[in-house]
């Protein structure tokens, strides 16, 4: 769990997911403030992340480990499609700016199996610009997934965890192929 100011610059954050990952630590779940008082004291709202190996390649590392076989599997793949996102003062796709709200719609047509989205930063980028953009990404994919009763079969999945039905399993498993979560991410 990561609990950071919104403020934080956003390379310090990738860092800490770069060290993490060196420990072989590949799962973060990023904590955002719940803004209801009344509610606040019980929980905070949650989103849970796949550390990017391409972290790798953003920082140079004097003295680190060597690399874990397995690490660099993100450059063999091949996508037929890139959308780069760019995060600075605002976010850009294909130089132009797209409003936060506007941000899921956009993202929608570029969650598939031949695509992958890469988030480019800026300089001044905080955890907070981040965490907006990541919850985009995140609810453009779990709205395409909707359209296809994802919600409904993890659901009982959940409920009955002792007991796998594998036929449900495997529908989870091609939705979320079709529909993917998939990020590289780079400063600039």
């Amino acid at each position: 769990r990561l609990r950071a100011n919104k403020n934080i610059p956003v390379k310090y954050i990738k860092e800490f997911e770069l060290q993490l990952l060196e420990m072989n630590q590949w799962r973060l779940v990023y904590e955002v403030v719940n803004n209801d008082e009344s509610t606040a004291s019980y929980y905070n709202n949650e989103l849970d992340k796949h550390i990017s190996p391409s972290l790798q390649d953003a920082f140079t590392r004097i003295g680190k480990p060597p690399r874990v076989p397995g690490w660099d599997f993100y450059k063999d793949q091949k996508f037929q499609d890139t959308l780069s996102v760019y995060i600075s003062e605002g976010i850009k796709i294909d130089n132009r700016e797209i409003p936060l709200n506007m941000l899921p719609e956009k993202l929608k047509s570029h969650i598939n199996e031949s695509s992958i989205i890469e988030y480019i930063y800026g300089e001044n980028v905080t955890y907070q610009d981040y965490i907006d953009v990541l919850s985009a990404h995140k609810t453009a994919a779990w709205e395409l997934r909707a359209t296809e009763n994802f919600d409904k079969i993890d659901s009982v999945i959940r409920r009955n965890i002792f007991s796998r039905d594998k036929k449900l399993s495997a529908e989870i498993n091609r939705i979320t192929s079709k529909y993917p979560f998939r990020i590289t991410e780079r400063f600039e």
